[in-house]
């Protein structure tokens, strides 16, 4: 009896388990930027969350110390609905023009607005800022190419518009440039929708159902044959 105990205890947890696996979302953002050097203090995307998540990893382009320039900043995540700053980050004179930040798991709220930002140690005319044209001037961010709108939307964030902060009055105005960040990967947190997963059930779950099923019989035999 207590082996077929253990059999119910091990499908219910292992079951549990593999039900809480979610499937990441993942937005590329442009292939290519263009160096600006221009006066603005911070640049970078807004984002909505479409429900609650987590931001895991994303890509921060720059120029990489391009004209040997020594450049070094700071990256940081802004929640727009709650006024604060919730991840924040130094980068140093990093010549790769593409810094990877992984592991993060940084909280998203769902229906809150976010600003992924970075700003450069120099400002004015030489600063570290890069930008992709992806739209048209007054229309939401997407890619030009009609096929590769839906890239701004992984069903846990859609990407809105680009950010970008002139010096010196530190004044955001937003547009169709896509501003420095790329390869945002995002995991639907516990009890969230997905719409990107699909229903269908984990070999490990369907193994592990398929235990807790033999131990129910066998638990049913057992008392059957006892009385």
């Amino acid at each position: 009896m207590k082996r077929i105990t253990c059999l119910l205890v091990a499908a219910v947890v292992l079951g549990s388990l593999s039900s809480s696996l979610a499937t990441a979302g993942v937005i590329a953002g442009p292939d290519s930027f263009n160096v600006v050097g221009g006066t603005d203090q911070s640049w970078g995307i807004q984002f909505t969350a479409l429900q609650n998540a987590e931001l895991s990893s994303f890509t921060f382009n720059h120029r990489g110390g391009e004209g040997g320039a020594n450049f070094n900043g700071t990256i940081e995540l802004v929640n727009l609905t709650t006024n604060s700053t919730v991840f924040s980050t130094a980068y140093g004179n990093n010549p790769n023009p593409a810094i990877v930040f992984s592991g993060l798991g940084i909280s998203l709220d769902s229906g809150s607005q976010y600003q992924l930002l970075a700003s450069s140690n120099i400002v004015s005319n030489t600063n570290d800022e890069v930008y992709a044209t992806v739209g048209t001037p007054g229309s939401p961010i997407s890619f030009t190419d009609p096929a590769l709108a839906s890239s701004v939307n992984n069903g846990e964030i859609v990407v809105t518009n680009g950010v970008f902060s002139s010096f010196p009055d530190n004044t955001f105005y937003r547009n169709t440039y896509w501003g420095a960040f790329t390869n945002l990967v995002t995991v639907a947190r516990n009890g969230s929708f997905d719409p990107n997963v699909s229903p269908v059930p984990e070999p490990a779950a369907l193994f592990t159902m398929a235990v807790g099923l033999v131990g129910v019989g066998l638990a049913s035999w057992k008392r059957k044959r006892s009385a």
